[in-house]
């Protein structure tokens, strides 16, 4: 994404279609982090026998957003052609 130009000054290519918003998507990638390490969190600190029907179902909505994570974690690994510069 970088390059050198004459004055050794990093020029920045801004060619692309979301250069304007590339720096702001950091943003939903903490938060993918935070969403992550949380659910990890409930999933294995709480015991289900001891939760309510509310509190089950988010323990069991939790599981099912890591199996989740866990395909995007997959799927983003291998790449993508859009992705690549």
């Amino acid at each position: 994404m970088e390059e050198k130009n004459a004055e050794n000054q990093p020029e920045f290519r801004t060619d692309s279609s979301y250069a304007i918003v590339a720096g702001w998507l950091i943003l939903p990638a903490i938060m993918m982090i935070l969403n992550i390490v949380a659910a990890v969190y409930i999933v294995i600190a709480v015991n289900p026998a001891y939760l309510d029907t509310y509190d089950l179902i988010i323990y069991i909505t939790n599981i099912i957003l890591i199996f989740f994570y866990f395909l995007l974690y997959i799927h983003g690994s291998k790449g993508n052609e859009y992705c690549q510069s």
